[in-house]
């Protein structure tokens, strides 16, 4: 065999060398510093010949997109130039021309006649429902001037507040219907509208307490992630919110979210937009040799973010430029590989989330607690890990600080998450208390008053209960139909005269005095007092002056029956469906009353004298009945009309 000359060798090595070259020149860039590394500290070694795949390469990490080598290497800070090595520009290489566009995409993250008995039951169920009612409009109407007031009431129920500004409780049947609704829009929207509230910063607390605006900002980004908006975006995008923005240039935080941002973006696999490399695809991509090329396309690709996050007031950009030592910053390279993980567990929460959305499958409460735990763990990776010694920072007390903060406040972050876990889970009442609790403990401040945190409290389990309520009963939701609705005893308080059947349900006291024998154990005359129900004819007047309504009323009723004992006992056993034989005359009580409506109000106040009524309790299996007799009564009870013959709203 004849040895080979030295011309053959030297022509066989240049052709190899050759097609080495042209396979990596052939290979497209990623767009990615990771992924891009390798390529590129192979083409620098390959000194002039590789000019064109530097500058594809370079295209590809850069915000500029450069259109020849000369160009882009006269362009480029010069220490990076040197801190790379590139090769030098020459004459020839002004032919060199882009070949690769860096072209980026978006992922858009992806309801035959009664029996007497049955009379009086319907007749009693119907005062004892509409009691309530009334006693609710009262209490409506002092939400709503509750609600006007108390900015926190405002901004929980934003709207309630909407349907009680543009709605009156006096069409009592169509309103409680709207309010309902309104009622449970506000308790599922409670985590999105509380977190709403606190970015206004209603107690002025973000320019005293550093940690404020960032525990929201990754709260905000948890409700988005549960949306479905995808995990990686919200990163990607974490440094151009506006909460971000909202922060201070120089706060102690903006570095370290704008680290995530940039570390987010470095780490996302370009074959898989909605996801990061892995920590396997990473050690191959970024072996010793070109952990260099990384830092260089890093410089290239975030040199505004990387001059933007200082230290000590010193940027990141000029920290890797002047400090770069392979040994040192293998530090930097394992707190990459930490970051990773933690963003793949992130990435796998979120997952288990979409996997539900797509299967049409309602979010839990754990899945939400489960990826709230998986956001914090990795800021904090980015917050407490982040190698300063690699560039030459010393740890001092106001970045320790930072990492302590941090920490210390994401069990405030997870307060606020668990209201969002309640919600999902149609743990409502937990969810308020949850809102209650982690306004106390996130804010830590003396402007939320007890006052106000007893109405949230008050109003609030108003709003869940309300929200999760059942319909009435069939046959006094058909009488309530029929009737006029609660709230019409504003119809006498603003009318000039009005004639109606009417019933006042409330409390009496007086004498009474038998006119035939009783029982041994009741005297025949003695004070009385109880609750009464009685139903009649009234004549009233609305009060005046000036001519002009003043919301008051007065009134003359007649008072024909007294149903007091069954509409008491409905008041407390609604769901009863029996009760013993009663006959009309049971509850038969002529008399007569002056009444005073007092303004604005259901409540009146009335004094006068009846006769009867017999019926004096009632149980699901028994009656207590006595004879008839006289009474002076004054009693306090809630107006309730039931039809309106005639009304003179014209003076």
């Amino acid at each position: 065999m004849k040895n080979l000359s030295p011309t053959f060798l030297r022509s066989f090595i240049v052709i190899i060398s050759f097609l080495i070259c042209a396979k990596a020149g052939a290979q497209t860039p990623a767009g990615n510093p990771v992924v891009d590394a390798r390529i590129l500290a192979t083409a620098i070694a390959g000194g002039a010949s590789q000019k064109q795949v530097i500058l594809n390469i370079i295209n590809a990490n850069s915000p500029t997109h450069y259109s020849d080598y000369n160009a882009m290497r006269n362009a480029l800070d010069p220490k990076v130039v040197t801190f790379l090595g590139l090769p030098a520009a020459d004459a020839a290489s002004a032919q060199i021309k882009s070949t690769a566009m860096n072209v980026t995409g978006k992922v858009e993250a992806q309801g035959t006649s009664l029996s007497p008995t049955d009379g009086i039951d319907a007749l009693s169920s119907f005062i004892a429902d509409r009691f309530k009612q009334e006693i609710e409009i009262a209490f409506l109407d002092t939400l709503r001037a509750r609600i006007s007031r108390v900015r926190e009431l405002r901004n929980l129920f934003p709207a309630t507040y909407a349907v009680l500004q543009q709605n009156d409780p006096f069409q009592y049947t169509s309103f409680l219907e709207t309010l309902k609704e309104s009622l449970n829009k506000d308790v599922n929207n409670m985590p999105d509208d509380v977190g709403h509230f606190l970015e206004t910063d209603p107690y002025h607390l973000a320019a005293t307490k550093p940690w404020y605006m960032p525990t929201l900002i990754v709260y905000q980004d948890l409700l988005n992630i549960v949306k479905g908006q995808s995990v990686v975006s919200v990163l990607d995008t974490l440094n151009t919110g506006s909460l971000f923005k909202s922060m201070k240039a120089d706060t102690t935080y903006n570095p370290y979210f704008r680290m995530v941002a940039v570390f987010s973006r470095l780490l996302t696999n370009p074959d898989a937009p909605s996801a990061w490399l892995t920590t396997r695809a990473i050690s191959s991509d970024l072996g010793q040799d070109n952990f260099k090329a990384f830092c260089g396309l890093l410089l290239i690709k975030e040199k505004g973010e990387l001059q933007k996050i200082k230290f000590d007031n010193q940027p990141l950009y000029g920290l890797i430029l002047t400090n770069y030592d392979l040994n040192k910053f293998t530090g930097l390279y394992n707190w990459m590989l930490d970051v990773d993980q933690s963003l793949t567990q992130l990435l796998a929460s979120y997952s288990n989330i979409t996997l539900q959305y797509k299967a049409n499958k309602p979010i839990s409460g754990s899945q939400v607690i489960d990826c709230g735990n998986a956001l914090i763990a990795s800021v904090d990776t980015v917050f407490l890990g982040f190698p300063f010694a690699s560039v030459g920072v010393a740890l001092s007390p106001a970045i320790k600080k930072v990492q302590t903060d941090f920490s210390a406040n994401a069990n405030n972050i997870m307060v606020l998450v668990n209201i969002a876990a309640d919600v999902k889970d149609k743990n409502y009442g937990l969810a308020l208390v949850s809102g209650v609790n982690g306004m106390i403990n996130y804010l830590q401040t003396t402007n939320i008053t007890p006052k106000t945190l007893d109405l949230i409290s008050k109003y609030g389990n108003f709003a869940v209960a309300v929200a999760t309520a059942q319909s009435s009963a069939d046959m006094e939701t058909a009488l309530s139909s029929a009737a006029l609705p609660a709230g019409s005893y504003r119809i006498k308080r603003n009318s000039f005269f009005d004639i109606s059947l009417n019933a006042y349900a409330g409390v009496f006291g007086g004498v009474e005095s038998f006119s035939g024998s009783v029982p041994s154990n009741v005297k025949s005359s003695s004070a009385s007092a109880g609750f009464s129900a009685p139903v009649g004819l009234t004549f009233s007047w609305g009060s005046t002056k000036n001519d002009k309504l003043t919301g008051s009323s007065y009134t003359l009723f007649l008072s024909v029956v007294d149903v007091g004992a069954v509409t008491s006992f409905r008041l407390t056993h609604d769901a009863a469906s029996t009760l013993p034989n009663l006959t009309w005359g049971n509850v038969i009580a002529p008399g007569g009353y002056f009444v005073y409506g007092f303004k604005n109000s259901p409540l009146s106040l009335g004094f006068g004298a009846q006769y009867g009524p017999q019926l004096s309790s009632v149980s699901t299996t028994s009656a207590v009945t006595l004879p008839s007799a006289w009474s002076a009564r004054i009693f306090l009870a809630v107006d309730i009309p039931v039809f309106s013959f005639f009304t003179k709203t014209e003076n």
